[in-house]
């Protein structure tokens, strides 16, 4: 597919056909203003749908991508609207810039697993459901230590959780409330101005070097709080 675009979706449903199906060359940019991108759904590993295209959400406006059973999440995220996005499978890598996106990132559900280490410093993340944010090697259920940055983390869920990983949160200066848990291979640090919320237990230790760590009355760390100058 030679398409250099670009391509706007204002709704309804823009889907890979077959596994190896393209929405025009990388360099084509797709603004997306509502609707949903669906990921070719398969389960083989000598035929992984590929997303390598650049996605723009506008602010204000929201879009979910369906992603497949395995897959791979490339290209770039832009804009400050919401993207929504699901996994229905343990295979969904995610390597996509999205250093310059400023909205929100809903992880629905699955496993969202980032393949390299993620500059979401000015993105609000929400983990629903049972989402499962964690760094891993591509193709591989092999988790591995690779650091993200979060603008704020948030979720109403208390069956979501952070896996292997360090993770540095709070760079948007927001307040956030996280109900989810800490895998004890998560290495956590505290940034900003804002205030982060914990209400739950995990095994974990976080590092505060920035703003206000508040553990509500039904949190506990079995880990070690540390206040860094």
């Amino acid at each position: 597919n030679t398409w250099s675009g670009g391509t706007v979706i204002t709704g309804g449903t823009l889907a890979m056909g077959t596994w190896n199906t393209t929405f025009g060359l990388p360099t084509s940019k797709i603004t997306a203003k509502g609707g949903t991108i669906r990921i070719f759904d398969n389960n083989s590993t000598s035929a992984v749908p590929v997303f390598n295209n650049t996605l723009e959400i506008p602010e204000g406006k929201s879009v979910t991508m369906a992603g497949g059973k395995r897959c791979s999440i490339q290209g770039n995220l832009t804009g400050a609207g919401t993207l929504y996005i699901s996994f229905p499978y343990v295979r969904g890598d995610v390597s996509t810039n999205m250093s310059a996106f400023s909205g929100t990132l809903n992880i629905t559900s699955g496993q969202f697993r980032l393949v390299k280490a993620t500059d979401l410093s000015k993105a609000s993340v929400v983990l629903q459901g049972d989402a499962y944010l964690v760094h891993t090697k591509a193709g591989s259920e092999t988790e591995v230590n690779l650091t993200t940055k979060i603008g704020s983390l948030t979720s109403e869920s208390t069956t979501c959780s952070l896996g292997m990983g360090t993770y540095e949160i709070g760079y948007n200066n927001e307040d956030a409330t996280y109900k989810g848990t800490f895998s004890t291979n998560a290495k956590v640090s505290k940034y900003g101005e804002g205030t982060w919320t914990l209400t739950n237990t995990s095994a974990t230790s976080i590092d505060v070097l920035g703003g206000t760590l508040v553990l509500d009355a039904n949190a506990s760390l079995t880990g070690t709080v540390t206040v860094r100058e």
